[in-house]
């Protein structure tokens, strides 16, 4: 006994949700390990880089999120928002080198991923990379 054809699975068109995403998947999946590869191995050496991560730090030790501070003075020389991934960061994974900066490489993730589906969106599949 055999089901009938309206019973039988089918199979997903070419433009279903998971045809449209899977490219994109796979692209961010292939990039993950360039952008997380020795992330938190050399130490913060940037003067940048070390600043941004303390103000951070004392956002996570003193509890203020609204104003920034460097060594208790009031650091009001960049807009917040950075601050604010890195101090989630390091509640979500502990204060390291790796935590400083790992909001860096998950929004370039995410860019790639931005930047894909609008190729795909705008351009077509040819654009973005896929032959789906």
């Amino acid at each position: 006994m055999s089901l009938p054809d309206a019973a039988a699975p089918q199979p997903a068109p070419r433009d279903s949700r998971a045809g449209v995403y899977f490219p994109i998947i796979l692209l961010v999946i292939f990039c993950a390990p360039i952008f997380f590869f020795r992330l938190g191995r050399p130490g913060l050496g940037d003067p940048d880089e070390g600043r941004n991560a303390e103000v951070a730090r004392e956002m996570v030790e003193t509890g203020d999120w609204v104003t920034p501070h460097l060594d208790g003075v009031v650091y009001l020389d960049k807009p917040p928002a950075f601050f604010w991934a890195v101090a989630l960061s390091y509640l979500s994974f502990g204060v390291s080198e790796w935590s400083a900066r790992a909001p860096s490489a998950f929004s370039a993730l995410g860019l790639i991923a931005l930047v894909a589906w609008f190729a795909r969106r705008q351009m077509g599949n040819a654009a973005a990379g896929s032959r789906v």
